[in-house]
């Protein structure tokens, strides 16, 4: 069940700079809430799990800024987990630009369980958390990079602007950068402002408002 973000919540975008065809500002488009508990407070089977897989890859191919919120959801199991998994995954490795997928309305054992699936999968994603973003497997050196570009407080920031505030190289940033796209826990685009080559810049969604769990 998709439920999108109030007019109130829409960042309207009419002055964005111009973009390579095909490329859709992340901003300029309503995130939405994907909402477990409209099939069921109790998701438990894999073939629920791969129905709930196939609306969630709609709502994600169509809203670049999509949240799952697990909000009245009593108990999920690891099979319906590696379905929808299966499909952020997809999504996320293909590091398609402007997209953005984080999960929120997790209980301790909700989080408990999707951090084994994740773990067991190898991969990693953020909740949204107290309207900050953070990863469900924490590794130190990603925290820090996603907790600096979040406290930016602007809508969209550079590789070299977080490379200064960290102090640290710029392939290192990098290289840090991409594993949190690949977590959905950063959108990147091409820079408009790029002087010369190919330039990203990257955001949280902060801008966009994301939808807090109800």
């Amino acid at each position: 069940m998709i439920v999108h973000a109030t007019q109130s919540e829409h960042v309207a975008r009419s002055a964005h700079p111009t973009l390579p065809p095909g490329y859709v500002p992340l901003m300029s488009v309503k995130p939405v809430q994907f909402r477990l508990a409209g099939h069921g407070r109790v998701l438990a089977t894999r073939n629920a799990g791969r129905k709930v897989a196939t609306e969630l890859s709609d709502a994600i191919e169509q809203h670049p800024a999509v949240v799952v919120s697990f909000a009245d959801v009593e108990a999920v199991t690891p099979p319906f987990l590696d379905e929808l998994l299966r499909v952020v995954r997809g999504v996320l490795s293909a590091e398609r630009d402007g997209r953005m997928v984080a999960v929120s309305g997790l209980d301790d054992d909700l989080r408990e369980t999707l951090q084994i699936v994740l773990e067991r999968n190898k991969m990693s994603l953020a909740e949204l958390r107290d309207r900050r973003l953070e990863l469900l497997t924490p590794v130190p050196h990603l925290a820090e990079t996603l907790n600096a570009a979040q406290d930016f407080g602007t809508e969209y920031f550079t590789a070299p602007q977080l490379a200064d505030r960290l102090k640290l190289k710029l392939p290192n940033v990098n290289q840090r950068l991409t594993q949190l796209v690949q977590a959905g826990a950063l959108a990147r685009e091409p820079d408009p402002d790029a002087a010369h080559g190919k330039r990203y810049r990257y955001s949280t969604g902060q801008g966009a408002r994301i939808p807090q769990p109800a």
